[in-house]
């Protein structure tokens, strides 16, 4: 066999010539005999740029996941005959490359590459294929590439190989102590750690269950002295301890009950609170359409561990077509699971009468399954029908919310705040009693200060649709009758800006059931201003029961 070498090094001036040679050699052999077999090889680039890596032997550690594991170093490429820019690739993979990354084109002037603990443990074991615990060669390359000159050269190609031992991810075990534990002070309740999102290896925590009513933290161990983590500025802070050093201030639990626990330490957050109930159910013909006793089928609420007490559900009220629109909740003190038996089982029934709509009045009380007969199976009516609502249980307070869905809108109002007031009477009567959802609180305005117009901002936290005013007056005292006369809402979404009329009414309805209100201004904004400028008996003082929007 006959071989002929083209060298990739070539004089500027020849590369005409070179050409023609070419030509004329590949068409001189084309006539020659058949078994004159001929092949054409280019030289080999002499590796100039030296790849270097840091280790010969790379130990990846749990405990330096955002810290620099393998630096790869090199040098310049020759300079190229063909007058074509140089460009770098970096690969890595096993030896041979039998299993490799893609190849990363370096940005111009970088001569070096780096890869965490983190990230080289994620690409052995996602990429490669390396058995987590293990130990693998690896192979990596530097290619340098002149593709657009004026011929073609050879790419210079520098490696170097290198040893990695991986790890198995190891619990990091988190333990709650203190006297809200119902097992004891000095025992502890073990967290689940969350491993599952990135590289959060003893970092996220979270757990559900019992506590008492006292004070607990955090220790990383119930043998030793090896750290804890206590309550800092608030009960949503959280911050280290070392070991030796004072335990810190403890997290409070003024309830008994059920709760949830979320931590994040490298945020020194926790999210903590009383949670109530493992599951709610919702059965009845005024949430669901029918009475299907089946726990499988029934709707089950969801919850939020930022939230722990709101329990949530998406339905749609019937029609007109349901006469009878009634509904009750079952629900569980531990497990979401569907319950046993029928012993497990609890109620959630309005307080105190059978038949109640849910629009008046929406307090909540707690029966255990077997007592309706002595105690009263007091459900809720939904009247009227609105369609798509989101209904939610306020497990802390014992209240629940249906708020009706304006196409995508959910007005969410036990997440409403109040901005601000004028004329509260007292921490009692404050104007945050008007979204409470519970129609026995009010705001009372104070008799001493004889200053229409009283009114006070509820702050929705979101833009919402301001169709029309849900309004109940004052329904905890039956000889209250000043009821707020003279009265306006405004919308805005910056209430420093300007205030824009939605509905105004000289003579509000002087009656005790809740009023329908239509605006005569439809708007969207974030912000909604209440004002009364006199009341029916011209008292000087004047009360609300409830308020809401639809």
């Amino acid at each position: 066999m006959k071989k002929f070498s083209i060298f990739n090094v070539q004089p500027h001036g020849c590369a005409a010539l070179t050409c023609l040679l070419l030509l004329g050699t590949l068409l001189c052999f084309s006539g020659c005999r058949d078994q004159d077999d001929f092949s054409i090889t280019i030289d080999t680039v002499e590796d100039g740029m030296h790849l270097a890596v840091n280790a010969e032997e790379i130990v990846l550690s749990q405990d330096l996941l955002d810290d620099p594991a393998v630096t790869f170093t090199w040098g310049e490429a020759q300079p190229r005959a063909n007058n074509g820019v140089i460009t770098y690739y970096f690969k890595l993979g096993l030896p041979g490359f039998t299993k490799a990354i893609e190849k990363i084109e370096m940005a111009p002037g970088v001569f070096t590459y780096s890869l965490s603990h983190w990230n080289l443990y994620t690409l052995l074991h996602n990429e490669l294929e390396i058995p987590l615990g293990s130990g693998a060669q690896l192979e990596a390359e530097v290619i340098a590439s002149s593709d657009e000159g004026e011929f073609f050269v050879k790419p210079e190609i520098s490696t170097a190989t290198f040893n990695v031992v991986t790890f198995e991810i190891v619990p990091t075990p988190l333990y709650l102590v203190g006297s809200a534990n119902p097992d004891g002070e000095a025992n502890g309740i073990k967290l689940t750690e969350l491993t599952g999102e990135g590289k959060d290896f003893g970092n996220r925590y979270e757990w559900v269950g019992e506590l008492q009513a006292g004070t607990f933290l955090f220790v990383n161990s119930l043998t030793g002295d090896e750290g804890s983590w206590s309550k800092g500025a608030s009960e949503q802070d959280l911050v280290e301890n070392s070991a030796g050093s004072a335990a810190g201030q403890g997290f409070t639990v003024e309830r008994p009950g059920l709760y949830s626990i979320l931590i994040d330490k490298r945020a020194g957050e926790i999210i903590h609170g009383y949670k109530g109930f493992g599951g709610i159910w919702a059965f009845g013909s005024g949430l669901t359409g029918s009475w299907n006793w089946n726990f499988s089928e029934a709707p089950l609420f969801s919850w939020d561990p930022r939230s722990p007490h709101l329990f949530t559900l998406a339905c749609t009220i019937p029609d007109a077509s349901v006469t009878d629109r009634e509904f009750k909740l079952l629900c569980v003190y531990h497990d979401e699971d569907n319950p046993a038996d029928w012993g497990d089982i609890l109620y959630l029934l309005h307080s105190e009468v059978n038949g109640v709509n849910i629009w008046d009045d929406n307090r909540v009380r707690v029966m255990w399954h077997g007592e309706e007969g002595s105690k009263g199976d007091t459900k809720w009516i939904t009247d009227p029908a609105v369609g798509p609502c989101t209904v939610t249980v306020d497990a802390y307070n014992m209240a629940i919310y249906l708020s009706p869905q304006t196409g995508e809108q959910y007005i969410a109002k036990h997440n409403w705040t109040i901005h601000s007031s004028y004329g509260d009477w007292n921490d009692g009567l404050t104007a945050r009693n008007t979204i409470d959802g519970n129609p026995m609180s009010c705001w009372h305005t104070n008799p001493g200060i004889n200053d229409y117009p009283y009114w006070f901002i509820v702050d929705f936290q979101k833009e919402l649709t301001v169709n029309g005013i849900l309004f109940l007056n004052r329904q905890d005292d039956l000889g209250a009758t000043n009821f707020p006369k003279h009265v306006k809402w405004e919308t805005s979404n910056d209430p420093a800006a300007g205030w824009t009329t939605v509905l105004e009414l000289d003579a509000l309805p002087n009656v005790r059931t809740r009023q329908t209100l239509p605006c005569t201004n439809v708007t969207t904004a974030r912000y909604l201003r209440f004002s009364v400028y006199n009341g029916w008996d011209g008292d000087n003082y004047t009360f609300v029961g409830e308020m809401s929007i639809y």
